[in-house]
C-alpha cells in the first residue's frame, strides 16, 4: 500500500477504498474514495476521478497483494479480510506503526512529558509524488490532473514554490534567451540558433 501511495500520489481515502478493477495494466484508476464517515462513494470532485500512470513495480506489488489478501471489493481490506479499513484504524495500526518502526519520529518534551512526534503523514507520500513530477519537468497541468486537483490554482498554491525553483534552475542551465541565438563574428550581431 505504501509503495503504491508513493508511486501514485493517491490520497489515503482513495487507496483504502481501491477496488481490484482500479488496478490497470499501466496505472491506477481512482473510482471511489472514503468520505469523513468512512463511507464509500465517488471522489468528492470530478477531477478526483482520474487515471494515474504508475510504475510497474508498485503496480505488480499491489496486484500480488490483491490476489493473496484482497477481496472482490478492495485491494487492501482489513486483516480479517472483509470490510474496508477505517481511516483511523489504518493510521493507528498501519501508518503510525510504520513510521515508528522506521524511526521517523522525534522525542519532544511537552509539559514535562516526553512525547513522540511523527515526522510524516500519509499526505507526505502525496507531496513526495508531486515533487518527483516537478523534478521530472512535468507540466503544471499534468500535475493538476494526476493529483486530482479541481482547479490549477490549488496546484500552484501547494507546489508553486517547487515549480518556480525548477523553472529557475532550468533557465540558469539553459542560459535564458541566448539559447535561441548564437553570436556571429561580424559586427557582434546574433543570428537564430540552429535547431
Amino acid at each position: 500500500m505504501i509503495y503504491l501511495a508513493a508511486d501514485t500520489g493517491m490520497r489515503p481515502q482513495e487507496y483504502l477504498a481501491l477496488p481490484p478493477e482500479g488496478l490497470g495494466d499501466t496505472g491506477v484508476e481512482v473510482l471511489q474514495a472514503l468520505d469523513r464517515s468512512n463511507r464509500i462513494g465517488p471522489p468528492k470532485t470530478r477531477a478526483g476521478r482520474r487515471f494515474i500512470p504508475t510504475g510497474q513495480e508498485s503496480l505488480s506489488m499491489a496486484k500480488h497483494y490483491a490476489n493473496r489478501h484482497g477481496t472482490s471489493d478492495f485491494v487492501f481490506p482489513t486483516r480479517l479480510g472483509g470490510s474496508i479499513q477505517r481511516y483511523n484504524v489504518y493510521m493507528r495500526n498501519g501508518f503510525h506503526r510504520l513510521i515508528d518502526e522506521a524511526g521517523l519520529v522525534e522525542r519532544r518534551e511537552v509539559a514535562g512529558k516526553t512525547q513522540l512526534v511523527r515526522s510524516y503523514t500519509p499526505y507526505s507520500l502525496r507531496h513526495f509524488f508531486a515533487s518527483m513530477l516537478i523534478e521530472q519537468n512535468k507540466s503544471a497541468k499534468y500535475i493538476q490532473t494526476v493529483m486530482g486537483h479541481e482547479d490549477i490554482t490549488l496546484t500552484y498554491n501547494v507546489y508553486g514554490h517547487l515549480i518556480r525553483k525548477k523553472e529557475t534552475e532550468r533557465l540558469e542551465d539553459e542560459g535564458g534567451v541566448l539559447r535561441y541565438v548564437r553570436p556571429t563574428e561580424t559586427c557582434g550581431g546574433f543570428v537564430a540558433a540552429d535547431p
